[in-house]
């Protein structure tokens, strides 16, 4: 499980940083955006013992509340096709 989660946490990164020219959020700077969102999943993920346990609908969750409203991920989509 700790493999998963390190793999869904380095993968949610690597999309945030190719997202950042295409932010939906432009209130921060977007090394800044990135960084305190990567913080606040890691913090969740650290601390919530379902998510620990396995628990992905939880985990699905946490994605679609801080990771999916902060970047634009159909013109990530555009760029990369």
């Amino acid at each position: 499980m700790k493999v998963f989660i390190k793999y869904l946490v380095g993968f949610s990164f690597f999309v945030s940083l190719l997202a950042s020219a295409g932010m939906a959020n432009a209130e921060l700077a977007p090394d800044v955006l990135v960084k305190q969102t990567a913080d606040d999943v890691l913090t969740i993920i650290k601390d919530d013992k379902e998510i620990q346990a396995g628990n992905q609908q939880k985990l699905y969750g946490v994605i679609e509340e801080k990771i999916l409203p902060n970047f634009d991920f159909d013109r990530v989509c555009r760029m990369v096709l």
